[in-house]
């Protein structure tokens, strides 16, 4: 796959740019995840801060992906569900 990669052509030294080539400014950005967002079912919507949490909860190592100087902290982010104990 690395070798199909390095065929493509460069259209910007950004990974997330406009159709120009630039990077987006703020309100570009809110324009177009609100009308893909808008295209969702309402009980889909999520937002950029619910995607961190979802990243961290799936990490196995939350403290460490998170980059949290406390383990305290890496776990108020962390929403997985606790395995139930088995009897």
């Amino acid at each position: 796959m690395l070798h199909l990669a390095r065929r493509i052509q460069l259209i910007s030294k950004y990974v997330i740019h406009n159709q120009h080539g630039k990077k987006y400014t703020v309100s570009g950005l809110r324009a177009n995840w609100n009308r893909y967002k808008n295209r969702l079912p309402k009980h889909l919507w999520f937002t950029s801060s619910s995607i961190r949490k979802m990243a961290i909860s799936d990490a196995d190592d939350k403290q460490l992906f998170s980059q949290h100087a406390s383990l305290a902290m890496a776990k108020h982010y962390d929403y997985s569900i606790p395995d139930a104990p088995s009897h």
